[in-house]
C-alpha cells in the first residue's frame, strides 16, 4: 500500500506491463502497448490517501486462467480489475509521481504496519475492463 500527499492530481502505478494512471476522476491504462480508459462515477482524493496495488493469480491448476491487477483507495476497490492476457511471474510494482511524496508497504512487517485493504477478503472477480 502507498499512502500519498498529493499536490498534483496525477497518480501512477505500475505493476509492468501496466501502467495505471488516474487524472481526477478518469482512469487510464496501457497494457502491452495497448491504451484504455474508463471514466469513475466519483472520484476524490486528498493528501494522506493511501492507495493500494494487487496481483491476483488463478491456482496453479486452472492453466486456462489468467491473473489480474486491482487497486484500491483507503481500503477500498477502485473500479474492476485489469484482466493480464498472460501468466507472467515477472511483474514489478512501481510508482511514479509528481510533486508528491510516498511511503511504501510492501508487506514486509505485516504486524506493526498492516496493509490497510484486507486482502484475505477479496473475492475473485468476474468483471473486468
Amino acid at each position: 500500500m502507498v499512502a500519498v500527499y498529493i499536490w498534483k492530481l496525477v497518480l501512477e502505478i505500475v505493476v509492468q506491463p501496466i501502467l495505471f494512471t488516474i487524472v481526477q476522476n478518469m482512469v487510464e491504462y496501457t497494457y502491452n502497448e495497448k491504451y484504455e480508459s474508463f471514466k469513475l462515477s466519483s472520484f476524490t482524493w486528498n493528501n494522506n490517501d493511501i492507495f493500494g496495488c494487487g496481483i491476483v493469480y488463478p491456482p496453479t491448476n486452472m492453466t486456462n486462467e489468467f491473473p489480474y491487477v486491482f487497486f484500491t483507495q483507503n481500503g477500498k476497490q477502485i473500479g474492476k480489475g485489469v484482466l493480464l492476457k498472460d501468466n507472467s511471474d515477472s511483474y514489478k510494482p512501481r510508482v511514479w509521481l509528481n510533486c508528491c511524496s510516498i511511503e511504501a508497504n510492501f508487506g514486509n512487517d505485516l504486524e506493526s504496519k498492516p496493509f490497510t485493504y484486507d486482502v484475505s477478503k477479496h473475492l475473485i472477480l468476474k468483471e473486468f475492463y
